[in-house]
């Protein structure tokens, strides 16, 4: 049995120190990060705030990828991979908020 799961692990390219790809829980853009006037780019999603007046955030786009969303939903490592993206999205949330 555990030779099957160390054969599945070097066919995949899984590496033993639970290396993951570079993209690895990044599907989305860091809201932290995010300021007026700028884009902020996560793989597969991005955020941009707007002002036409210098001083109120008046629009506000959230864009996709889909390229990049395709290679996400072919990816591996998807499943986990979302799940780390969209508790980092909630804590980035909660930060935000707490900030206010």
């Amino acid at each position: 049995m555990m030779l099957s799961f160390v054969i599945e692990i070097l066919q995949k390219g899984y590496l033993m120190d639970n290396s993951h790809k570079s993209c690895y829980g990044k599907m989305f853009p860091s809201i932290l990060a995010v300021r007026v006037g700028n884009t902020e780019h996560g793989k597969a999603f991005s955020i941009s705030l707007d002002s036409s007046t210098g001083m109120f955030v008046t629009d506000q786009n959230i864009d996709v990828d889909m390229e990049q969303w395709d290679d996400c939903l072919t990816c591996e490592e998807f499943e986990h991979c979302g799940k780390l993206a969209q508790a980092k999205l909630s804590l980035e949330i909660a930060v935000s908020q707490a900030r206010q």
